[in-house]
């Protein structure tokens, strides 16, 4: 899946937040309707790179920043199920603008099918309940081929607010085709965050552990950058393989381990950081 980022600002803080990286550190002007069809119609052909899973066609994804702040966000959408009429696109969004239904209702008409909008529903308290009215839009209004998942990216302070958070997605958000759970990438503001460079995986992994029946209960679960080596037997099955693997590395320990090859290694910057002295094969 090629990773787009379509617009780099952000309306909001998330202390978890990678940016700025790669793809967002280009000028506001490269950005444009024409200039990001352009691009893409130069990837297709085999003479464009972009930034983080360029070697994937299965899928497209649009990222940013926050891609509905994008000024045309809806002919985006239009030009890219043009240029790909039969692969996923998918919307990575904190659905804040798609408390909106009747935009919520043009961001699913101009992106067609095979479609997916996964909302992240762990920013900032005071929008969150914008970003559950925006999911529900679109579980309301989506069309055959098109699905609603949410995300959901740990620190040390959303570790705490996981498991009702979880009751209420299931409560109010039937439907969604998954739950995916993020450990941070320790990049852009990341590092700088305090509440995100305090969690640790085999920290993180314990609290999942407990909470793992009622996260199902939101949706079929998965995990993104976790090591299989830190979770417990019945968690390791839903550890997905999420990173590039330039941006991942494997300890000495890692050698001969039977698990590496389903495993999605250590990301580079968390290694940096808090060393790998936690991690067995």
């Amino acid at each position: 899946m090629a990773d787009v980022a379509v617009w780099p600002a952000c309306d909001v803080a998330c202390a978890f937040c990678s940016n700025p990286a790669g793809e967002y550190r280009r000028p506001l002007a490269e950005h444009s309707l024409p200039s990001l069809v352009r691009r893409l119609t130069r990837w297709k052909a085999g003479l464009e790179r972009f930034h983080k899973f360029d070697a994937a066609r299965d899928n497209v994804t649009l990222t940013g920043g926050e891609p509905t702040l994008h000024p045309r966000i809806l002919p985006l959408l239009a030009a890219v199920r043009r240029q790909f009429p039969g692969v996923l696109v998918r919307l990575l969004t904190h659905g804040r603008r798609l408390a909106d239904a009747s935009f919520a209702k043009r961001v699913l008409e101009a992106a067609g099918a095979p479609f997916e909008a996964a909302v992240n529903l762990s920013g900032p308290e005071d929008g969150l309940e914008r970003s559950f009215a925006g999911a529900l839009n679109l579980l309301c209004l989506r069309r055959p081929g098109q699905r609603v998942s949410a995300r959901y990216v740990l620190t040390r302070e959303t570790l705490g607010r996981l498991g009702p958070l979880a009751a209420k997605m299931a409560e109010k958000l039937p439907g969604l085709s998954g739950l995916a759970v993020l450990f941070p990438e320790f990049e852009g503001r990341a590092l700088a965050s305090p509440e995100a460079l305090g969690l640790r995986l085999t920290e993180a992994a314990t609290v999942l552990e407990d909470l793992a029946p009622a996260l199902s209960k939101a949706g079929p679960l998965s995990l993104y950058h976790f090591p299989v080596c830190v979770l417990g037997p019945r968690l390791r099955p839903l550890a997905a393989k999420t990173l590039d693997d330039a941006k991942v590395v494997f300890s000495l320990a890692c050698r001969g381990c039977r698990r590496r090859a389903a495993c999605v290694g250590i990301h580079k910057s968390y290694a940096r950081v808090a060393g790998c002295g936690e991690f067995r094969p």
